[in-house]
Formats: C-alpha cells, sequence, structure tokens
C-alpha cells in the first residue's frame, strides 16, 4: 500500500504514538482486509468458469498471470480496490471515534 494510505489509516486511527513496528503491522492487517473484501466483489462478480480459473491462480501464487487475469477480466479492479479502501477507512474512523 501507499505511504499516503498508510499514513491515513494512522492519522484516522489516532495512533501516531506507536512505534513504526506497531504501525507497520496494523497497516499490514488492515491491508490484508482490504484484499479480502476486494477477492470476494471479484469472486462474485465472476461467472463460475472464471471463477475456478482465477482460484487456481491464486492457488498458484504466480501474482504475474492473477494481475493478467484481474487486467483481462475486472476491468472495474481499481474502483473496487478505491471504494473498499474508502469502506474500511471510514468504517474505522468511526469506531474509533465511538471509543473516544
Amino acid at each position: 500500500m501507499s505511504k499516503y494510505f498508510e499514513q491515513n489509516i494512522i492519522n484516522i486511527l489516532k495512533v501516531e504514538n506507536l512505534d513504526d513496528e506497531q504501525k507497520l503491522a496494523l497497516v499490514e492487517q488492515i491491508s490484508e482486509l482490504v484484499e479480502k473484501r476486494v477477492l470476494v466483489k471479484i469472486l462474485d462478480g465472476l461467472d463460475e468458469q472464471k471463477r475456478n480459473e482465477f482460484m487456481d491462480l491464486l492457488d498458484g501464487n504466480d501474482q504475474a498471470k492473477t494481475d493478467e487475469f484481474i487486467s483481462a477480466n475486472v476491468p472495474e479492479f481499481f474502483e473496487m480496490l478505491a471504494e473498499e479502501t474508502d469502506a474500511v477507512k471510514q468504517e474505522l474512523g468511526e469506531e474509533m471515534g465511538k471509543k473516544e
């Protein structure tokens, strides 16, 4: 994820005082959450054949082929990623607001 994303998450969660290792761990967890949400959206939008093909690619751990598949079959990928990133940031911001 970009430095902007990382800093934005750190600011939203008001965790600036954590050490760098803790901040990195938190950003990684949030990134994983976003990735999982995008993956679900991708799978929901594919027909069964494409879904099976995509799952095989994921199981194969070939990032280049997976990226190729996404480019060819999920033209709205970057919009999905942006939407889910924004949604997670908003949800986390709301949760942190409740705790103050």
